[in-house]
């Protein structure tokens, strides 16, 4: 009731100027009426009291007010020029005034009166305020001058108003000033966000993108619900001028948090992802992100998300939803296309790949996965259609001019001309060893074997870990009678070749050849031939899991194998934070064993027997002694070989270069499998041995492997899996 009685005494002195008390009650009901948005109405009233009471200043101005605010400006003109006339004394009536200039977008007219009114009251703050924005637009260095002034006035509104200078100077081209008063203006109020966000991004397009980055991370636990923040500080701290993507993660998260569905930290937190390969993490957060619906990017990328995590059928069906969706949309039909071959639906897939070229004689990406597509099938006439298309366009594409002549070579088809293709890829990219492997090959298809084995030679130089160059060069070298060296090629093409078409035909030529010589001479070259690619020379290392089953009981322990060129082999058994629990280590002809602890009975007494023999057959393997056994004969045929000394005999795995189990004569076999790549050399990644009693099975990590040195017949050596 207190504050009822203190707004009727302030409503007294207005209500006394009216003529009468209806004029009173007009006024009344026009400021109860815009109190409550009914701002028509509330016009309305004011004028029944200007009628009642025409000599009022004060109804005018609270309806030149309310004109302004909705748009009225003619009206209120009319009662601007009245309350001028009426006290042309009075600063605030010069406020008033050259606000409804302004709003006429006479800014001359609104300069002079605010002008005045400062003259009338110096300290007028309002007047100095509205005086340097009606100055900002056409002289930002006076507006500046009124916006320090007012400063002075009202310090309490000092960090909005020095914000308001940086930000014309800003507009002159003075960014030290700028930023200066930026910085002002953020001491000022340290809450107030809006200039700290412009210094930020003040520092961003300067390049100083530290201190962008410090300003941005203090605002960002000032304003922790800022999703636009997070994001574009995420991509700050994920550009090349940082590339820490562990503090972006952090940002993109908090992003992600508050919306899981955001694009932007979707998008950033699956290529992060991507970078680390964890390609499932990838894939659920784009399979959340709101932007799937509308942007065919994303769509691709997911499906790209889908084939590295061995997902393909999720794949095309992604990319058959979105092409009903998208039907003219070429990228993702190619797309599709791409996976429907990659899942073995390659009709359907040439035959959407035919019909994007159609469609879009300019994809050329699409014609020339056609044109590849085609060849691969055995449709040489499509393909060579094609990538002529391609050339007639593009006469200098060394890419396509290689793939046609060799594509053509491979199948006895138009030698000369494919090897003009093919010399002209040369020639524009000289040290492209594929180019110059395609070059032996025409050659060598075209019977000129002496010439073809130097640019296979070449080729096998420039790239010295590709199958096809070394199955190549084998050729080249059985063409010329040279067979020892063939044998050594088409072993290092077994060696690395991992395609199962290719492997059979480069092993039966391999056989076949080594089947023309004497057994013991085969034997030994062959042997030669795959202990390159063991490391016993280098040495070797690596962690690995342990399985032992004897007499109906299974044990499993975790483990360290270490063999120590040229006569040292030591397995370890570990335990929490790789504690050694027992090891066995052979030396010469010395063995040095703990005592298991973890086994007892029977199971401890055959382990006991045969540890040391099975250690011994470890160092025996890795020392490759078995390669050089004297009287190494080759046994088989075009599909299956071993090498046999005496009572020593090791089955060659399905490549034929490579050891599949070994028996030593001694009551224990070795079998080795999942072999694997480290520095050139190829290891076992599981090996098991078998003994009346028990049976072995090592597993080793991948991960935890050490060969000190690389493999000298490959330099570089071939990237790791």
């Amino acid at each position: 009731m207190r504050n009822l009685t203190i707004a009727f005494m302030l409503l007294a002195a207005p209500a006394a100027a009216a003529a009468d008390k209806s004029a009173y009650l007009h006024f009344m009901a026009g400021v109860s009426r815009e109190r409550k948005g009914d701002y028509d109405a509330a016009l309305g009233e004011y004028k029944a009291a200007m009628l009642l009471d025409p000599q009022s200043v004060y109804v005018r101005r609270q309806a030149l007010n309310l004109a302004l605010h909705v748009g009225r400006v003619a009206e209120a003109e009319a009662w601007a020029e009245h309350i001028i006339n009426a006290d042309p004394s009075s600063a605030d009536n010069w406020i008033l005034y050259g606000n409804v200039r302004w709003a006429k977008n006479d800014i001359d007219g609104a300069i002079k009166a605010f002008a005045r009114a400062v003259e009338l009251e110096p300290e007028n703050d309002e007047a100095v305020y509205q005086l340097a924005g009606a100055n900002s637009g056409r002289d930002p260095d006076a507006s500046i001058k009124y916006l320090l002034r007012y400063a002075e006035l009202r310090p309490d509104a000092a960090a909005e108003t020095y914000f308001q200078i940086a930000t014309l100077h800003g507009m002159r081209g003075r960014a030290d000033l700028a930023k200066e008063y930026m910085v002002k203006s953020a001491a000022e109020d340290s809450y107030y966000l809006q200039p700290r966000f412009a210094l930020a991004n003040h520092y961003e397009v300067n390049g100083d993108t530290a201190a962008a980055v410090a300003q941005y991370e203090e605002l960002a636990d000032l304003d922790p619900s800022n999703r636009e923040l997070f994001n574009h500080l995420g991509a700050l701290l994920a550009g090349p001028a940082v590339g820490d993507l562990a503090r972006a993660e952090k940002y993109f998260l908090k992003a992600n948090a508050l919306d899981q569905t955001d694009p932007d930290s979707c998008f950033w937190l699956s290529l992060i992802a991507e970078q680390r390969e964890d390609y499932a993490s990838a894939v659920a957060y784009m399979e959340r992100s709101a932007g799937l619906k509308e942007n065919p990017g994303l769509v691709m990328r997911l499906a790209y998300y889908y084939s590295q995590a061995r997902q393909p059928e999720k794949a095309v069906k992604l990319l058959e939803d979105s092409h009903a969706r998208w039907p003219k949309n070429d990228e993702i039909a190619y797309f599709l296309a791409l996976g429907l071959d990659d899942t073995g639906k390659t009709k359907r897939a040439l035959e959407l790949m035919k019909r994007i070229v159609e469609s879009s004689p300019g994809y050329r990406e699409a014609r020339m996965q056609y044109a590849i597509v085609s060849e691969r099938e055995g449709n040489i006439g499509e393909a060579e259609a094609q990538f002529r298309i391609i050339l007639s366009s593009e006469p200098d594409n060394a890419v396509v001019l290689n793939y046609l002549g060799y594509s053509l070579a491979d199948r006895g088809l138009k030698l000369d001309e494919a090897e003009g293709f093919i010399r002209r890829a040369v020639e524009l990219d000289p040290g492209n060893g594929a180019y110059v492997d395609s070059l032996g090959w025409v050659l060598y298809k075209k019977g000129r074997h002496a010439e073809a084995l130097e640019k296979l030679l070449e080729a096998s130089r420039l790239i010295n870990a590709d199958p096809v160059i070394w199955e190549h060069v084998g050729d080249a070298y059985s063409a010329l009678g040279r067979a020892r060296e063939a044998v050594h090629a088409w072993t290092v093409s077994l060696q690395l070749d991992a395609d199962a078409k290719r492997v059979p035909a480069v092993r039966g030529r391999l056989f076949a050849e080594l089947g023309k010589m004497p057994p013991a001479e085969a034997g030994p070259l062959l042997a030669g031939a795959i202990a390159r690619f063991m490391p016993a020379g280098s040495g070797y290392a690596s962690f690995c899991g342990l399985e032992v089953s004897s007499f109906g009981k299974s044990f499993k322990f975790d483990g360290v194998i270490s063999y120590i060129a040229p006569d040292e082999f030591t397995f370890t058994i570990t335990g929490p934070l790789m504690a050694p629990l027992w090891r066995i280590r052979v030396r010469g002809g010395i063995v040095e064993m703990d005592e298991p602890a973890a086994l007892e009975g029977k199971a401890r007494d055959g382990f006991v027997y045969w540890a040391p023999a099975l250690a011994a057959e470890m160092k025996y393997f890795y020392s490759g002694s078995f390669f050089n056994e004297p009287g190494l004969v080759f046994e088989g045929g075009r599909r299956s070989a071993s090498l046999k000394s005496g009572k020593k005999k090791a089955a060659l795995d399905e490549t034929g270069a490579r050891l599949g189990s070994l028996d030593t004569g001694g009551g224990v076999t070795l079998t080795f499998g999942a072999y694997f790549p480290r520095k050139g050399y190829w290891v076992p990644g599981e090996i098991e041995m078998k003994v009346p009693s028990a049976r072995l099975k090592l597993v080793i990590d991948r991960r935890q492997v050490n060969i000190p040195a690389e493999n000298p017949l490959f330099v570089p050596a071939p990237a790791d899996e």
